[in-house]
């Protein structure tokens, strides 16, 4: 993935229709490490301007307390 081109066209698209956004740190790419690096700077400068950095396990630890406990059969009978 063009992390450089296609992904912060991507993100900046979406903050132009009021989304948030959370770009994967390692889940991105470019031809140039220098171009990446710069667009993990251009997304969160100024406070996140235009969205925010994380790498995947973040996301994951994130992800997993928010995580509802797993149902039982008293709690939703069938």
């Amino acid at each position: 993935m063009t992390t450089d081109v296609c992904v912060h066209t991507t993100i900046r698209e979406a903050n132009d229709r009021g989304l948030e956004t959370l770009l994967l740190r390692d889940c991105t790419a470019a031809t140039e490490a220098r171009h990446r690096d710069a667009t993990f700077t251009m997304t969160e400068m100024q406070g996140g301007l235009f969205g925010a950095t994380a790498t995947s396990d973040q996301l994951t630890s994130a992800l997993e307390t928010l995580a509802l406990p797993a149902a039982t059969d008293q709690e939703y009978p069938s």
